[in-house]
């Protein structure tokens, strides 16, 4: 036997795909308007208590950040990063139910499970 044959090791694309599903969890790239959807695959659990913060994810259309939690009958998301994404960056509530109300940066937009963002950084709170 030569010493190049390792037998039947595991795959490290096996690995990297377990890696890549969680990534998508937090981002992930649309392709057909060219957007980045953030948050689609975070549960609701994740929220409560110290909630979830993401620091400097790389996509391919930047670096994003992001902290969230429930404080009382709100989800607040905190999204910061250079991202230039052509379709726009879109963020999904954890939660299975539509919204009462939603505010980005303060102001008041149509209440909806998927808000996009105009720009960075935002402060975005889905009330329920």
């Amino acid at each position: 036997r030569a010493p190049v044959y390792i037998g039947d090791m595991p795959h490290t694309w096996c690995a990297a795909e377990f890696v890549r599903e969680i990534r998508d969890f937090f981002a992930y790239e649309e392709d057909l308007d060219k957007s980045l959807v953030f948050c689609s695959g975070v549960p609701e659990d994740w929220l409560r208590g110290r909630g979830i913060e993401v620091q400097d994810l790389p996509t391919a259309y930047g670096k994003i950040s992001l902290k969230a939690a429930t404080k009382g009958l709100a989800d607040v998301y905190q999204v910061t990063g250079n991202v230039k994404a052509p379709g726009g960056i879109w963020l999904v509530s954890a939660r299975n139910v539509a919204p009462k109300a939603v505010t980005v940066n303060g102001k008041p937009v149509a209440p909806a499970k998927r808000i996009k963002l105009a720009s960075l950084p935002a402060k975005v709170e889905f009330s329920y």
